[in-house]
């Protein structure tokens, strides 16, 4: 793919899914139908576009981010490419065991500047010392799969929100998991979010949010629409600066107080307001 300077603001995103506000400032967009926009001073740019399939969840863009070095990583369906000046080329991940194009939802830097791809069929580490991926396996040496989301908590543990297999901790080389059968509402996750304090709250895709609080032995605290959020279906969570976790869902956004979330984990509040 290429990058096409030129195009017109009213060609942007008709069906935006991915956000990502680079260190410039600048705005990328990706959609269901595979475009990438970068948005700049209210203008648009179509910065990559394949066509191979219909506008269904296989030809979307899932995932951006930035790395460390200032990169811009894309998700699509023609697999995951680096933006390097007018050329987006594509990452190997030849010998990995899975084919890139369709399986990678979601990805992540961390603290120590490694790489993180939660694909269909495997869950990808690149140390920040390495030029290579590993594929990362369980306890019973069988690939990680299904990793929709990516969190990092205080203590540097990588936790990771999968659809199907509930909640990750990988930790030095330990992996932990938290499944209905202990304590979650879902084991469909689309959203983690590591709070400063270490919490680890859980939007899922169809029972609501959950919260784990350190030293995470206790069974998760969740609650749903019967307990006054907006939506059971919480596609991603983001804090701001006034005390307020926001949700996106089903429904559209909205936002409770991080304040009356934690009243209700500790058991002081029966249920919570929330604004949409």
């Amino acid at each position: 793919p290429r990058l096409v300077d030129g195009v017109e603001p009213e060609m942007g995103p008709s069906a935006p899914w991915t956000l990502l506000l680079d260190r410039d400032q600048g705005l990328w967009v990706g959609d269901y139908q595979g475009f990438i926009y970068g948005v700049t001073d209210g203008t648009s740019r179509l910065a990559a576009h394949w066509r191979q399939r219909p506008p269904t969840a296989e030809t979307s863009v899932p995932a951006m981010m930035q790395a460390p070095d200032g990169d811009l990583w894309f998700a699509t369906i023609g697999g995951v490419c680096v933006q390097s000046g007018d050329a987006c080329p594509p990452i190997d991940l030849d010998g990995l065991g899975f084919t890139p194009a369709t399986s990678v939802r979601a990805m992540f830097t961390d603290g120590h500047g490694g790489v993180w791809l939660g694909a269909r069929h495997a869950l990808l580490h690149r140390p920040a010392e390495s030029a290579r991926f590993r594929s990362v396996l369980d306890p019973n040496g069988q690939p990680l799969t299904d990793v929709a989301a990516f969190a990092e908590a205080p203590d540097g543990a990588l936790w990771a929100g999968t659809r199907g297999g509930g909640l990750l901790r990988l930790s030095e080389g330990q992996v932990d998991r938290w499944t209905r059968a202990e304590g979650l509402s879902s084991n469909t996750l689309r959203a983690v979010w590591a709070s400063p304090e270490g919490e680890i709250w859980v939007g899922t895709e169809d029972a609501g949010l959950c919260q784990l609080s350190p030293p995470y032995s206790a069974d998760p605290v969740c609650l749903s629409t019967a307990q006054g959020l907006y939506d059971d279906a919480i596609h991603s969570l983001l804090p701001d600066d006034q005390g307020r976790l926001w949700m996106s869902t089903n429904r559209g956004l909205t936002w409770a107080s991080l304040g009356s979330l934690r009243a209700f984990v500790r058991g002081e509040v029966e249920g919570v307001f929330t604004v949409g």
